[in-house]
């Protein structure tokens, strides 16, 4: 019997400055995406969870493996989804 791969309801990114954070999917409130101010420049969505704590993840397509913005969002509907 084959086991489906599930998402882990704790998701861990990283933040602009480098920072880890570890983030509960089941505690987030809302997630929007802050357009940059000129046309060039990373994308930024703006996770807030329920205990009023703000997270922002980026997508720097300058830097290798920084697509965090992508990243939550899957994880996120691959949770609420599951």
């Amino acid at each position: 019997m084959e086991v489906p791969d599930k998402q882990s309801a704790i998701y861990n990114a990283y933040l602009a400055d480098g920072t880890k954070v570890w983030i509960n999917l089941n505690h987030v409130v809302s997630a929007h995406l802050i357009k940059p101010e000129g046309k060039d420049g990373p994308l930024t969505l703006r996770v807030i969870m329920i205990d009023r704590g703000i997270y922002d993840l980026i997508n720097d397509m300058t830097e290798p493996y920084t697509r965090w913005a992508d990243q939550f969002l899957f994880a996120l509907n691959a949770f609420h989804g599951q």
